[in-house]
């Protein structure tokens, strides 16, 4: 919308997406949170879960609430979890790396585990008493639990890089202060978030709180760059020729980010996710490109020789393939080399 806004001058199509927007937010609190409509939209089969997302005492919310209690829990400073005792060791033994845990944290797999001295009495009368949590249902605690501090910073910068390279392929970075705006809006609205929701609703829902506030701070970032760009009569877009496609990969990256934080990246979405990272990175740096025809190359007329008795001489080289073969940029084994370690780190 900001591509079309900016591009057509049609500065009523900011008016009428951002009343639509309001519309729709303001009705999804409501049949979240208003009672008589909350009520009436359980009465509807159509709504589906839609007006269960936001209840946090009743249903899955309540279950979601109170495994985000015990992964608090678990984040923060405490005495070492104690080993079993086995054949090797009869007297099991404190955890001997428990002050790097919230660096570190606990390993891939490993919530199972190290979750059962903080799991909450009341949630074995919404699940099952003999069942632990292998998740959070939320990408934010799952992260500081299986990775720690580092691992958290990361899955932050990936999210972040996306969104900054993706927005500025597109040409909605123009210069250094907008370079600027974009980081530090997202980082406010996640620092926004947390201060917000800590008092109201809990402490323990401060991870759903960050991934939340910087798409609302990607959203203001846009919302002030089309009013304020646009009137700018000495700046001019740089127009990206797959922009549309880089379009639809940057919003699959924000509809990921929201959903993962509130359910559990499975498998297929996280190859997916890395596939159209990858995808995404090649398109915007223009490393994928249409070939362009070139007639086959005429062989000149020989005459009658005799052939020579020997080895049979391989073909020449194509041409076009040794020059795709020159243009391997030389960065490229430095980024598969930095993103292989990226996914080990993320999971």
């Amino acid at each position: 919308l900001t591509v079309i806004v900016n591009g057509r001058g049609w500065r009523w199509l900011w008016a009428s997406a951002l009343v639509t927007t309001a519309v729709l937010a303001i009705g999804f609190l409501a049949v979240n949170l208003v009672e008589p409509l909350h009520e009436w939209a359980q009465q509807q089969p159509w709504m589906g879960r839609l007006d269960e997302v936001l209840q946090a005492e009743t249903g899955t919310g309540k279950v979601r609430s109170l495994i985000w209690e015990g992964a608090l829990r678990l984040i923060l400073p405490h005495p070492p979890i104690e080993y079993p005792p086995t054949i090797t060791d009869p007297n099991g033994h404190p955890d001997p790396f428990n002050a790097l845990r919230p660096l570190v944290g606990y390993g891939p797999e490993s919530m199972y585990v190290a979750y059962n001295r903080f799991y909450p009495p009341l949630l074995g009368h919404y699940e099952s008493r003999t069942a632990s949590p292998d998740r959070s249902h939320n990408e934010t605690l799952d992260s500081l639990v299986i990775t720690g501090l580092l691992g958290f910073t990361a899955y932050l910068w990936l999210f972040g890089s996306l969104f900054y390279f993706g927005l500025s392929w597109l040409g909605l970075v123009p210069g250094p202060r907008w370079r600027n705006l974009l980081p530090g809006m997202m980082l406010l609205g996640a620092i926004a978030g947390v201060v917000a929701v800590i008092p109201t609703v809990g402490p323990h829902f401060f991870g759903l709180a960050i991934p939340v506030g910087m798409v609302l701070g990607l959203l203001v970032y846009l919302v002030v760059y089309g009013f304020l760009a646009g009137s700018d009569p000495a700046h001019t877009r740089t127009s990206h020729p797959d922009q549309i496609l880089l379009m639809g990969i940057l919003a699959a990256f924000v509809a990921h980010l929201v959903e993962i934080n509130f359910g559990i990246a499975i498998a297929s979405t996280r190859t997916t996710f890395w596939a159209l990272a990858a995808a995404f990175v090649l398109v915007g740096t223009r490393q994928i490109r249409e070939q362009e025809e070139r007639p086959a190359p005429l062989s000149p007329p020989s005459g009658p020789a005799r052939k020579k008795k020997g080895r049979r001489q391989p073909p020449p080289a194509c041409p076009a393939s040794r020059a795709r073969a020159e243009k391997v940029p030389s960065w490229l084994w430095t980024v598969l080399g930095s993103a292989l370690i990226g996914s080990l780190i993320l999971g």
